[in-house]
């Protein structure tokens, strides 16, 4: 659309793009010789709520981490590790605050104890789709009932490279308008 506006509804004036965080962009126009400027749209990202900092269920666990994260080797170590536990397991865990134990106990006799690693790194989509989801590192921690919880650990930084990433998005698809000088890009 902004390929539009810049060639044929504002001849004279300039679109800028403003990058305003990983969940909105505004498109604009420079102001004009009366002070004015034209508002053109807003988008926001239409991002699935991935659930982040509660403890959830084994099921709601698993079908989260297939639905809303894009695959790599830390959802699959989760995926491995929630399979050897489940809602008719008894889990206990022994924890010293820097590493975590799980017993889960399968049937009467099997026992297995893993060793939980505790922080794990994941790319759920939380920004828009049509760039890099950033991947984040979360705290695992797994409550005596078998649920799980993924507390947000890197202090937002996948935030500010969400943003990042949708100028960088906008650089590429309008690299021509952006070196004419009729598209600008802000964040």
């Amino acid at each position: 659309m902004v390929t539009n506006e810049a060639a044929d509804l504002f001849g004279g004036d300039q679109i800028l793009i403003q990058v305003v965080d990983y969940r909105t962009v505004r498109v604009f126009t420079t102001l004009d010789g009366e002070m004015d400027r034209c508002w053109l749209y807003e988008c926001q990202a239409d991002t699935p709520r991935v659930k982040i900092g509660t403890f959830m269920s084994h099921e709601e666990a698993v079908i989260q981490l297939r639905s809303l994260y894009i695959p790599n080797a830390d959802m699959e170590y989760l995926l491995k590790l929630l399979s050897s536990v489940s809602q008719e397991s008894k889990v206990s865990s022994n924890d010293n605050g820097v590493s975590q134990t799980v017993e889960a106990r399968t049937g009467v006799a099997l026992t297995t104890n893993v060793e939980v690693r505790p922080y794990v790194n994941l790319q759920p989509f939380r920004t828009f789709l049509e760039v890099s989801q950033p991947e984040s590192n979360f705290l695992l921690r797994l409550d005596n009932n078998g649920q799980i919880a993924l507390i947000e650990a890197d202090g937002g930084v996948w935030k500010l490279e969400a943003t990042r990433n949708i100028a960088g998005y906008f650089g590429n698809t309008l690299a021509e308008l952006i070196e004419a000088g009729r598209v600008v890009v802000l964040r």
